[in-house]
């Protein structure tokens, strides 16, 4: 059979609007796997993250019903479900907390003379999780800086910058005054 033109103005309209909304919609859902987020998954996520001092890489290994990491990743950093991303960042403050018991832990099993180096071990451990602790929570796990400390650095800065300004517009209205005369 023969194809017939469209005669009616307004179907033809139609029929390009329709083409359009297709292309849009194949555009829009480029395939790949449908999402498994759920808010029990991430509920789930967040409280495995607040219990634990380890990486997301292994409790998604040590939990099958998790997704890769990657994929989680993805949901955190794409705001594609903002109350997850926020649950997340708070777990991850808490995780600093399990991280400083930890750390008492570690310090309190370390056997002081063993041969096969659990203190040397511990050591290692305590300085990771103080690491971590410090750049995930750094008001509260960080180096403290005494006021006094700080507010002397800050006005050495302070007067620093104060003599460079003066140093450079000197140099300038030397300049100007030389290229005067």
């Amino acid at each position: 059979m023969k194809k017939s033109k469209l005669r009616n103005p307004s179907l033809k309209i139609q029929n390009n609007l329709i083409g359009a909304m297709d292309k849009k919609i194949k555009e829009k859902n480029k395939g790949g796997r449908p999402t498994i987020y759920t808010v029990e998954l991430g509920n789930k996520i967040c409280n495995a993250i607040k219990n634990s001092v380890r990486g997301l890489d292994y409790i998604c290994e040590t939990n099958s019903d998790f997704p890769h990491p990657s994929t989680i990743r993805e949901w955190i950093f794409s705001n594609k479900y903002p109350q997850f991303s926020e649950h997340y960042r708070e777990s991850k403050k808490f995780q600093t907390d399990c991280m400083a018991d930890e750390i008492l832990e570690v310090a309190y099993n370390a056997k002081p003379h063993s041969r096969n180096g659990s203190v040397d071990k511990a050591k290692l451990q305590v300085g990771a999780l103080q690491w971590i602790a410090s750049h995930l929570k750094p008001k509260k796990w960080g180096d403290k800086v005494s006021d006094e400390d700080e507010k002397e650095e800050r006005r050495q800065m302070t007067e620093e910058e104060i003599a460079d300004k003066l140093n450079s517009v000197l140099d300038k209205a030397i300049k100007r005054k030389s290229g005067e005369k």
